[in-house]
């Protein structure tokens, strides 16, 4: 009986180093991890320009080179005014997701302004990190149905 309980000692003793040895072999670095920092460092910069400190010109700066071709710097600024009027200023934001395609990465912010209880943004990045596009959607609130009945328990 002893001898059988050294010999199974013995055998998981020589079986500890395996996991290690499996981690060595198999590295899990996260190759991603500089690439989502950058975009999110920018996402961030964008963020708190264009809908925190209501910056718009800032946030033109911070587009990539090819967005600046394909939109005016006057538009930005419309819109941010616009987005000021209509939904007032950010209370809230979280971070959601990070999507990562062949050919440009997309950041994905839930964010809770003064007028707009959940309002969606999107933040697309080509793949030099450099920010193309965003998008910023009202997220629509169900309302609860009106009850037909609700006068039944009252006696006429």
């Amino acid at each position: 009986m002893k001898k059988t309980l050294i010999a199974l000692a013995l055998g998981a003793m020589t079986l500890l180093p395996l996991p290690v040895s499996a981690a060595a072999a198999f590295p899990t670095g996260a190759p991603d991890a500089p690439v989502f920092t950058t975009e999110q460092t920018k996402a961030n910069q964008w963020i708190d320009a264009m809908l925190v400190k209501q910056k718009p010109a800032d946030a033109y700066t911070l587009l990539a080179p090819e967005a600046q071709k394909q939109i005016a710097r006057d538009k930005v600024t419309k819109i941010s005014q616009e987005l000021q009027k209509k939904w007032g200023k950010v209370e809230a934001l979280g971070f959601v997701r990070w999507e990562r395609f062949t050919q440009a990465d997309r950041m994905f912010y839930v964010m809770k302004f003064e007028k707009a209880p959940v309002v969606y943004c999107a933040l697309v990045f080509d793949k030099q990190g450099g920010l193309e596009n965003f998008t910023l959607s009202e997220v629509a609130q169900n309302q609860p149905a009106k009850d037909k009945d609700k006068d039944k328990t009252k006696k006429k």
